[in-house]
């Protein structure tokens, strides 16, 4: 009798830790292998999308290492850490649904002459993350998510180079 009862608490003891080392606390080097520090170029679009008028403005703009704004951008980038989210694991769903959280921006790292990039992008407060090189697209979660992506929003839209 004992011996039912061990063998559904280990499979969810082994379930429980592997949830745990997928999720636990990663830099982006750790996750994707490249090292943001080492990115040629900054590519850089942000969207204010609002609820109430109708219309959406995008600024594009490309930043160079050695202004003071990309070296910002990237040491804050490089010091936070990012879990991954268990729903990577299931199937991706599309919707439309706009949550209230409204910043929408996507900042692109190129490496290697242009042949690899890292994809950090924010829809509507969800942190997306994509890396060329292992063709990896992870939904992740910062600690203090809402103020570190406020943050990086408030950052690439200063006017300031």
């Amino acid at each position: 009798m004992k011996k039912k009862r061990l063998l559904p608490l280990g499979i969810l003891a082994v379930l429980v830790l592997a949830a745990l080392i997928y999720t636990r606390p990663m830099t982006l080097e750790a996750m994707f292998g490249l090292d943001i520090t080492q990115s040629e170029l900054v590519y850089t679009d942000y969207l204010t999308v609002s609820l109430d008028e109708p219309g959406r403005s995008v600024e594009s703009s490309e930043w160079l290492r050695g202004e003071e704004r990309t070296e910002t951008l990237i040491s804050l980038l490089s010091q936070q850490k990012f879990r991954r989210s268990l729903r990577n694991l299931l199937p991706r769903e599309q919707t439309s649904d706009m949550p209230q959280n409204n910043l929408i921006f996507d900042a692109d790292f190129s490496f290697n002459d242009g042949q690899d990039y890292l994809y950090f992008q924010s829809s509507f407060g969800q942190l997306n993350l994509f890396s060329t090189t292992g063709n990896n697209l992870m939904l992740c979660t910062t600690s203090r998510q809402k103020e570190f992506l406020q943050q990086v929003y408030d950052m690439l839209s200063s006017d300031t180079p």
